[in-house]
């Protein structure tokens, strides 16, 4: 079997010490529960809301001083985080967000949910970039992931 995104992706989470990742998954993130049980170091908690989500990784951050790990659906769904995002950054806590987006194909055909995500979240965290291929999705990861753990904020 091929090694997907997700599975980079989780493997990057697990070497960066994370050990539980909250979240309420949908269609762009739907791989990536499943990669996340595939490591032994990893539990995703499935949460019912994204708010929830990024509230529980906060209250860990805050009980571990870890850096902790929340991620929900795409469109409106990213902007559901932004509630623990500001609690993050306010509280200097190092947590990461995972925030899908819709296919790249579909931007601007007013497809499903479209929102601009960056845009909002840009104002709850002092890191947040949108990965287009897959290579690109680990290097913004690696960056997210220093970001969050070098500076105690929120990345996105």
């Amino acid at each position: 079997m091929s090694r997907t995104t997700a599975d980079e992706m989780a493997a990057l989470l697990a070497a960066a010490g994370v050990q539980r990742v909250y979240g309420r998954t949908g269609m762009a993130l739907s791989p990536m529960p499943e990669a996340l049980q595939r490591h032994k170091r990893l539990r995703c908690i499935g949460l019912q809301s994204e708010e929830s989500a990024a509230c529980a990784a906060v209250g860990e951050s805050m009980l571990t001083g870890a850096l902790s790990v929340c991620c929900g659906s795409s469109g409106n769904g990213n902007l559901m985080l932004s509630g623990g995002l500001y609690e993050a950054m306010r509280s200097k806590l190092p947590i990461l967000a995972l925030a899908p987006h819709i296919p790249l194909s579909t931007i601007g055909t007013h497809y499903f949910q479209e929102t601009s995500p960056t845009h909002p979240l840009r104002d709850c965290s002092l890191y947040c970039e949108q990965a287009n291929t897959a290579a690109q999705a680990q290097q913004v990861l690696r960056e997210a992931l220093r970001q969050a753990s070098g500076r105690h904020g929120a990345a996105v």
